[in-house]
């Protein structure tokens, strides 16, 4: 006998849903939503619908079982080079400008595939800037690709598709040249394309950014196709508001070509044909220059007092640290740098200057520094969460999987005196998500580990 579950249950669980992860399932989707619900339900043991249902409307939702629900509510639909224009605006319009700039000074360039389901998103970007940049080695690449579902993450860490993944535009010749054949179904990337992208847990409904802590700040390049379309309108507005945020000056918002309209403003909408694609720009463009302009950081810009010019007030450390974040939010490294050696010149004991100079130094690509100016940062404050946090992610990047997790550990025992919802000081983010983008860090690693 098939029990109906009532209207008013599904309208919760869908309310629920939104407000944590901005998925928005209308009338027209709800099969879909059950379908989800019946599948995850199954996967945490509970082979009666009515038991999913109540699994996932008791509030607030935890997290582990948010996570199961979005690797069953979430659609993984893409292959390489998907959608050849975009591709080829990238690689003719928007690249070769912007590489031709950093190339005269800093060599960097940071791309964000948000929603990038199982990897061939990044990846493509990753052989795109190959054939771009035949200094590669020489320049500091960051492409950061996020998901909600960790399923999808585990493959893209993987690297390792099948024939269905390039059912594009990509030559036999191509993939011979970025994969090797496993058997005559499987295909992994060349370690030099994979090492190029880091894959993290963020969910683009619920967490902060830009951030340095995520990683989602000063981006030249975001991608978020065919993502917004699954939120809802003022959850979709939100998201499009902090993906603005998280451009420089004068970068690119690629979304899907269905994705367009008034919620993109004030991005300017640029005119390629078959692309949808926005640039953050404070003027109207009458050439194609750059326009990225050095912050001007206001806390530290006191004019002079017309009958006490003696007395002209001087910054103190935490107005230098906030106009330093600020700058490196922008991107404006060396300034931000600049800003945090004059605060601890005032305050040499700041854990909070030595965290910031540390994480942009991260940012940098300078690793060894970075480390050197967070172990300052625990001599002065063991208790310093996020100084655990980043120099896990550091030893990540350097391939330390031992120390990886060792202050990984050390950040999980310390976020334990926090409640779940109270505020880490200086990163916009809640105890329990910080715990979460941890535990979901090692998991993913440990899943791709094994595989």
């Amino acid at each position: 006998m098939t029990i109906q579950i009532p209207g008013h249950l599904w309208q919760r669980l869908g309310e629920l849903i939104a407000a944590q992860t901005g998925l928005h399932f209308s009338s027209d989707r709800l099969d879909d939503l059950k379908r989800g619900v019946e599948s995850a339900g199954r996967e945490l043991g509970l082979s009666r619908l009515a038991e999913a249902i109540e699994a996932f409307t008791q509030e607030p939702l935890d997290q582990d079982k948010l996570k199961v629900l979005a690797k069953h509510l979430t659609i993984g639909e893409t292959y390489f080079f998907r959608d050849p224009k975009v591709f080829e605006t990238l690689e003719t319009k928007i690249l070769p400008p912007l590489i031709h700039q950093r190339r005269q000074n800093e060599r960097r360039l940071r791309i964000w595939s948000a929603g990038c389901c199982s990897g061939e998103e990044p990846y493509s970007i990753a052989i795109l800037l190959h054939k771009l940049l035949p200094d590669i080695a020489r320049w500091n690449i960051t492409i950061l690709a996020t998901d909600i579902n960790t399923r999808f993450l585990q493959k893209a860490e993987a690297g390792v598709f099948s024939k269905w993944s390039f059912r594009g535009p990509i030559s036999e010749d191509l993939k011979k040249a970025y994969f090797k054949a496993i058997d005559e179904n499987r295909f992994e990337l060349l370690q030099a394309y994979k090492s190029l992208v880091t894959f993290e847990f963020l969910n683009l409904g619920e967490d902060s950014y830009p951030s340095l802590l995520t990683n989602t700040n000063a981006m030249d390049l975001i991608l978020c196709r065919n993502v917004l379309m699954y939120f809802s309108p003022t959850q979709a507005a939100k998201v499009v508001k902090k993906l603005q945020r998280s451009l420089l000056e004068g970068g690119w918002l690629v979304t899907g070509t269905a994705e367009t309209g008034s919620l993109f403003e004030p991005l300017l909408a640029v005119n390629y044909p078959g692309v949808a694609i926005f640039q953050k720009v404070t003027e109207p463009i009458r050439e194609q220059k750059p326009v990225s302009k050095r912050i001007q950081a206001k806390p530290i810009s006191f004019a002079p007092q017309p009958t006490k010019a003696a007395m002209v007030p001087r910054p103190n450390a935490d107005e230098l640290i906030k106009a330093a974040r600020a700058n490196a939010n922008e991107g404006h490294f060396a300034a931000a740098l600049e800003l945090c050696d004059k605060a601890l010149k005032l305050d040499k004991l700041n854990a909070g200057a030595h965290y910031l100079k540390g994480s942009i130094l991260q940012e940098q690509n300078q690793l060894d520094d970075a480390v050197a100016s967070l172990r300052r940062v625990l001599y002065l404050d063991r208790e310093f969460v996020l100084a655990y946090f980043t120099l896990g992610m550091i030893m990540q990047q350097k391939g330390n999987m031992r120390e990886q997790a060792k202050h990984f550990q050390n950040a999980l025992l310390l976020l334990q005196k926090y409640t779940p919802n109270e505020v880490i000081p200086g990163s916009g983010m809640t105890a329990g998500r910080l715990a979460d983008v941890i535990k979901s860090t090692i998991h993913v690693r440990e899943v791709s580990e094994t595989k």
